[in-house]
């Protein structure tokens, strides 16, 4: 019987959600992070569960020809990345073939249609919008990094590698001021966001700033506070994919809905493919600049509708031809699933960073009629156990 601090030899056959590599012993799964599939591994068991087991690495007796040196200092500690060891191909055939086992286990749906993972044009760098944590001790030592361990420790960086460089400014300015706004205030815990948008970068304690961005030529302010995606770089990517759907179909006199809608990302730069645009969100500042977004990009056959999609799907009348979610990681009630079906859009397009609750969905949504055209993952998160999905489907 498998026991702590056992010392075993395993081959590692696949990488699970989350990053880690799994392999048997006894026949009992064990959980390795920092392995990649096809290696052969000694690894020490620091945790036994009912089915499962935690192990951490002691040697690599053939290391994979995919194994590269991490470039960041942190790797391992942060818990942040759990891929910078390996080559980005095989990041993305990781990320894809996790999709695939999501569905098969979460959806039930055999021999998903997947699609290869759209790659990311950074690896590193890429990242707008980073939460730290400053903690001053009681040696009046003072850390400012992310938060570890089930949020017990405050990891200490200088800098982050997926940061984008302006984030790495403002890490680096607050580091080289001693943090005086916090020592002025009296302030020994505080969690802190920041922020940029390509031009101009700020700190949660800016309140009030008010960020822009362009993308395809189309505006879009928003607050520290809003939803907005935090790698700009694949932005396009995404676009021309959605575009590369929408397209096909008869979009005269056509009518778009999208729910859950934020700042109206998809809404506004789809607009131009349809008649009339309705926008669906709850957050009052999120539908301000929305309305200030639609204004600035002389869209004039939207509507805004302020109100929450689970309160508000039931009385929405309108024939719509596309309709787009993009749910927060709960992902959607049982309310919408069946209003979505009863609403029979042309496609419906479900987007997701979420892929464990958008294939609970995607298993409702096909039990009412609709059926699944593909799956596509996008890597916004790259050296992250986080992925992107897109999801088309028809009735």
């Amino acid at each position: 019987m498998l026991k702590i601090d056992d010392l075993v030899t395993i081959e590692i056959d696949n990488i699970a959600f989350g990053g880690s590599g799994v392999g048997r012993f006894d026949g009992l799964a064990v959980f390795v992070p920092l392995s990649i599939p096809g290696e052969t591994i000694e690894a020490r068991v620091i945790e036994i569960k009912k089915n499962y087991a935690l192990a951490k690495i002691e040697s690599i007796k053939n290391p994979s020809q995919k194994r590269q040196s991490p470039p960041c200092q942190y790797f391992g500690k942060c818990q942040g990345c759990v891929y910078q060891h390996m080559d980005y191909k095989e990041e993305l055939k990781i990320k894809t073939s996790q999709v695939k086992d999501i569905f098969e286990r979460l959806a039930h749906i055999s021999d998903p249609p997947v699609l290869p993972a759209t790659p990311c044009p950074h690896e590193y760098g890429y990242r707008n919008k980073v939460r730290l944590r400053y903690k001053q001790l009681k040696d009046n030592k003072k850390l400012f990094g992310y938060i570890i361990e089930n949020r017990k420790r405050t990891l200490d960086i200088e800098s982050c590698l997926i940061a984008s460089p302006l984030i790495n400014k403002i890490l680096s300015d607050l580091r080289n001021n001693d943090f005086d706004f916090f020592g002025k205030q009296n302030i020994r815990s505080h969690n802190l966001t920041l922020i940029e948008d390509g031009i101009n970068s700020y700190t949660a304690l800016e309140k009030k700033a008010e960020l822009k961005a362009t993308v395809n030529n189309k505006i879009f302010n928003y607050s520290i506070n809003s939803f907005f995606q935090v790698n700009r770089s694949i932005f396009n990517s995404l676009i021309e994919y959605l575009l590369s759907i929408i397209t096909k179909l008869d979009l005269q006199d056509a009518y778009l809905c999208d729910l859950y809608c934020g700042v109206g990302f998809f809404g506004i730069l789809l607009s131009e493919h349809f008649k009339h645009v309705h926008f669906v969100e709850q957050n009052r500042v999120s539908c301000r600049f929305l309305e200030k977004n639609i204004k600035e990009n002389n869209i004039e056959n939207a509507k805004v509708i302020n109100a929450d999609t689970e309160a508000i799907i039931e009385s929405l009348t309108n024939k719509y031809d596309v309709i787009i979610i993009d749910p927060p990681r709960s992902g959607c009630d049982d309310k919408v699933c069946a209003s979505l079906a009863e609403m029979k859009p042309k496609k419906l397009i479900y987007i997701s960073c979420n892929p464990a609750t958008m294939a609970r969905d995607i298993e409702k949504l096909t039990n009412l009629g609709f059926t699944l055209e593909s799956l596509k993952p996008f890597d916004f998160f790259p050296k992250t156990k986080h992925i992107e999905v897109v999801a088309i489907l028809r009735l």
